[in-house]
C-alpha cells in the first residue's frame, strides 16, 4: 500500500508543477501552452486520484472526462463543460498541425480564466484525496 501512496503523491505533485508552469507561461504570452498544461495538470490530478481511490495504477487514457467518469466523481455540468475543453488542448502535443488553429481561439483572457478554471476544479479534487 506504501508504493501506491508514493504512486498518488509523484501524480499530484507532478499536477502541481504542470499548474505552477501554465501560471509562468500565463506571464509570458504563451497562451495556448497555458491551455495544454492545464490538461496535463487534470489528467495527472485525476490519475492521483485513481491510484487513491482504487488502489491501483490509474488507465493510460488521457481523455479527462473519461477518466472523472470512471472514478464516479459528482461533477458539475461547469466541470464537464471544463473537462471537455481541456481535452481539446491535448491535441497540441500529439499533432502540431492543429496549434495555429488552436492558438487562434485562446487568448490572454481565455487562457487566464481556463487557468483559473482548472486551480478550481484541482483544489475540488484534493477533497476525494486522503492521504
Amino acid at each position: 500500500m506504501e508504493e501506491k501512496q508514493t504512486l498518488t503523491e509523484q501524480w499530484l505533485e507532478r499536477s502541481a508543477y504542470d499548474l505552477s508552469a501554465a501560471a509562468s507561461l500565463l506571464k509570458s504570452g504563451h497562451f495556448l501552452y497555458v491551455a495544454f498544461l492545464c490538461q496535463q495538470a487534470s489528467e495527472k490530478m485525476l490519475k492521483g486520484m485513481w491510484c487513491a481511490l482504487r488502489k491501483d495504477s490509474p488507465p493510460y487514457s488521457h481523455n479527462l472526462s473519461t477518466l472523472a467518469l470512471s472514478l464516479d466523481l459528482s461533477l458539475s455540468e461547469i466541470q464537464f463543460s471544463l473537462l471537455d475543453r481541456l481535452n481539446s488542448y491535448y491535441i497540441v502535443g500529439r499533432y502540431p498541425s492543429f496549434k495555429q488553429k488552436l492558438a487562434s481561439e485562446i487568448d490572454k483572457k481565455a487562457a487566464s480564466f481556463l487557468l483559473q478554471q482548472t486551480e478550481e476544479f484541482l483544489q475540488w479534487c484534493r477533497k476525494y484525496i486522503k492521504m
